[in-house]
């Protein structure tokens, strides 16, 4: 027997196979067949798993017979393919998974008078963790809690494992994260806050979470939508183009942005007055500018706008925007001041915009051009020579464009 055992270690040595030896016990002339499993009942064993090696022996009669003890691994070796490692602690056996994939484990059972050789197909399989956000947008004063579920390439198995993570933020300034079920009222439930985020301020940061040696990274950004102040004037009577500059911290290149008009108090209840329009637009790289129009008929005032944009949870930006129409400026004065031709002045009526002239007896008026004095800023036509033998028009047109008619007899 001692020979016989001594040519199978020599023969299980050559074969590169791992031999699991303890006491005897003679069954060799029952068995028919062996095969294994692993102690979780299949052949499947998962990337850093270890379990137990189970052999069961099939004797001639289609018993079966467990080895559940090492004593029965005398005549028994392994070959393990290169995905699995195999380990003997002395007293079991264990395969431990090393890398994803399909493969076959080689075992011999060589005792006396029965030298049996089988395969059993094995599969690695990796861990896939699913959290329920793969990027989460949030506002400063919101909560949202990350869930997490497990589950193994070629395995129906999905299972919720958040309460069995590791959770942590990557910059707590922006956001920190629940690692213990603390706030179990957060929301009017009870339930476990392990996975919950808490944002701190506008920025991004990246909630880190591992489970059974496997780590995923989840990109959270924390909100924020800033306007600047009006950069150009509107003016009554004249209009104009203003520019606001825009900021969006925490938020996706190209995220949309909307003007909602409103009150001074942000209710969204107020309409612009006709000829005053503002473009929607979008971020770029974390900036953008919305323009305000206003044509020459906008009364002068006061008007206000936020901005809103929808990612995965709305947003309205942090202050609201005032868009100042200022009163027209321009002078509104159009009177004649003076009027003479030669030496001679008229007498200017302002009451009735009406100016009478006496010239000399024999004074050809056929074509005259009188000295004319106007408002400041204020123009005067016509300026050429005039026949005045009937009454004639002369209109004043102040800065701001209105117009006053005289008539000079």
């Amino acid at each position: 027997m001692k020979k016989v055992l001594s040519l199978f270690l020599t023969f299980a040595l050559v074969l590169g196979l791992s031999p699991i030896c303890a006491k005897a016990e003679d069954m060799s002339s029952y068995i028919k067949d062996a095969y294994i499993q692993f102690d979780n009942g299949t052949t499947t064993v998962r990337v850093g798993e270890k379990v137990k090696v189970i052999v069961t022996i099939v004797l001639t009669g289609g018993t079966k017979q467990v080895l559940n003890d090492t004593a029965d691994f005398k005549y028994l070796a392994f070959k393990a393919p290169a995905n699995v490692e195999f380990t003997n602690d002395g007293e079991n056996a264990y395969v431990k998974g090393l890398t994803v994939g399909d493969s076959t484990i080689t075992f011999h059972y060589g005792a006396p008078d029965s030298n049996i050789n089988s395969t059993t197909n094995i599969t690695v399989n990796d861990l896939t963790l699913r959290p329920s956000y793969n990027h989460l947008y949030m506002l400063k004063n919101m909560t949202r809690r990350i869930t997490v579920k497990a589950d193994w390439s070629n395995l129906i198995d999905v299972n919720d494992v958040t309460q069995s993570c590791a959770f942590s933020s990557t910059n707590p300034a922006v956001a920190v994260v629940n690692q213990s079920p603390v706030n179990p009222t957060v929301d009017g439930s009870s339930a476990n806050q392990i996975g919950r985020i808490y944002p701190v301020s506008a920025g991004s940061t990246t909630i880190e979470v591992t489970y059974s040696g496997k780590t995923i990274k989840i990109p959270v950004s924390v909100m924020q939508l800033t306007i600047g102040s009006q950069s150009g004037a509107l003016i009554k009577g004249t209009g104009g183009t203003a520019s606001y500059a825009v900021t969006g911290i925490g938020m996706y290149d190209g995220a949309p942005l909307e003007v909602h008009w409103c009150t001074q108090n942000g209710d969204l209840d107020s309409v612009p007055p006709a000829g005053l329009t503002a473009s929607d637009a979008a971020l770029s790289n974390s900036t953008s500018s919305i323009t305000v129009n206003a044509d020459s008929k906008v009364p002068s005032g006061m008007y206000y706008f936020k901005l809103f944009s929808n990612i995965e949870t709305s947003i309205y930006s942090d202050n609201i925007a005032s868009v100042t129409v200022a009163p027209d400026a321009r002078s509104s004065e159009k009177a004649i001041t003076g009027f003479k031709i030669g030496s001679v002045a008229g007498t200017i009526d302002d009451a009735h915009h009406t100016i009478a002239i006496t010239l000399p007896y024999g004074t050809d008026v056929t074509s005259l051009t009188p000295a004319i004095t106007v408002s400041a800023k204020a123009t005067v036509s016509p300026t050429t020579a005039k026949d005045f033998t009937n009454a004639v028009t002369y209109t004043v047109t102040a800065e701001d464009g209105t117009k006053q008619e005289y008539t000079v007899t």
